[in-house]
Protein backbone atom coordinates (compact mmCIF):
# COMPACT_ATOMS: atom_id res chain seq x y z
CA UNK A 1 0.00 0.00 0.00
CA UNK A 2 1.29 3.44 -0.83
CA UNK A 3 1.76 6.05 1.83
CA UNK A 4 -1.29 8.25 2.21
CA UNK A 5 -1.87 11.48 4.06
CA UNK A 6 -4.10 11.92 7.08
CA UNK A 7 -6.52 13.78 4.81
CA UNK A 8 -6.69 10.87 2.35
CA UNK A 9 -7.15 8.42 5.22
CA UNK A 10 -10.09 10.39 6.62
CA UNK A 11 -11.66 10.85 3.18
CA UNK A 12 -11.30 7.11 2.57
CA UNK A 13 -12.93 5.97 5.81
CA UNK A 14 -15.80 8.43 5.42
CA UNK A 15 -16.34 7.44 1.80
CA UNK A 16 -16.18 3.69 2.40
CA UNK A 17 -17.80 3.45 5.82
CA UNK A 18 -20.45 6.18 5.66
CA UNK A 19 -20.72 6.67 1.91
CA UNK A 20 -20.34 10.41 2.21
CA UNK A 21 -17.79 13.19 2.15
CA UNK A 22 -16.28 14.32 5.43
CA UNK A 23 -17.35 17.84 6.42
CA UNK A 24 -14.77 20.52 7.19
CA UNK A 25 -15.77 20.49 10.88
CA UNK A 26 -15.47 16.70 11.13
CA UNK A 27 -12.20 16.76 9.24
CA UNK A 28 -10.70 19.40 11.51
CA UNK A 29 -11.84 17.52 14.63
CA UNK A 30 -10.15 14.31 13.49
CA UNK A 31 -7.00 16.10 12.31
CA UNK A 32 -6.71 17.80 15.72
CA UNK A 33 -6.97 14.39 17.41
CA UNK A 34 -4.34 12.91 15.08
CA UNK A 35 -2.07 15.91 15.68
CA UNK A 36 -2.50 15.31 19.42
CA UNK A 37 -1.19 11.76 18.98
CA UNK A 38 -4.23 9.63 18.11
CA UNK A 39 -3.16 6.80 15.80
CA UNK A 40 -5.10 5.73 12.72
CA UNK A 41 -5.96 2.50 14.53
CA UNK A 42 -7.45 4.54 17.38
CA UNK A 43 -9.30 6.75 14.87
CA UNK A 44 -10.87 3.63 13.33
CA UNK A 45 -11.80 2.31 16.77
CA UNK A 46 -13.43 5.62 17.76
CA UNK A 47 -15.09 5.87 14.37
CA UNK A 48 -16.58 2.38 14.44
CA UNK A 49 -17.84 2.93 17.98
CA UNK A 50 -19.65 6.13 16.99
CA UNK A 51 -23.44 6.43 16.90
CA UNK A 52 -23.40 7.67 13.31
CA UNK A 53 -21.46 4.61 12.14
CA UNK A 54 -23.80 2.23 13.96
CA UNK A 55 -26.80 4.07 12.50
CA UNK A 56 -25.35 3.73 8.99
CA UNK A 57 -24.64 0.03 9.45
CA UNK A 58 -28.20 -0.45 10.70
CA UNK A 59 -29.53 1.27 7.58
CA UNK A 60 -27.47 -1.03 5.37
CA UNK A 61 -28.60 -4.15 7.21
CA UNK A 62 -32.25 -3.10 7.04
CA UNK A 63 -31.95 -2.30 3.34
CA UNK A 64 -30.40 -5.67 2.55
CA UNK A 65 -32.98 -7.48 4.66
CA UNK A 66 -35.83 -5.68 2.88
CA UNK A 67 -34.40 -6.54 -0.54
CA UNK A 68 -33.76 -10.16 0.44
CA UNK A 69 -37.33 -10.54 1.71
CA UNK A 70 -38.67 -9.76 -1.78
CA UNK A 71 -37.12 -12.96 -3.11
CA UNK A 72 -38.15 -15.31 -0.33
CA UNK A 73 -41.37 -16.68 -1.74
CA UNK A 74 -41.08 -20.38 -1.06
CA UNK A 75 -39.58 -22.89 1.31
CA UNK A 76 -35.83 -22.98 1.84
CA UNK A 77 -33.98 -24.53 -1.06
CA UNK A 78 -30.70 -25.31 0.66
CA UNK A 79 -29.21 -25.77 4.12
CA UNK A 80 -27.50 -22.42 3.57
CA UNK A 81 -30.89 -20.71 3.29
CA UNK A 82 -31.89 -22.17 6.64
CA UNK A 83 -28.54 -21.37 8.32
CA UNK A 84 -28.72 -17.77 7.14
CA UNK A 85 -32.19 -17.47 8.62
CA UNK A 86 -33.93 -16.66 5.36
CA UNK A 87 -36.85 -18.85 6.36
Amino acid sequence: MRDITDREFLEYIYGTMLWRIVSRKEFNTWIDKIDDGLTWKEVLKDFTNSKIFHHRVGEIINSVAAESHKYMTGPPQTDLDINLGFW
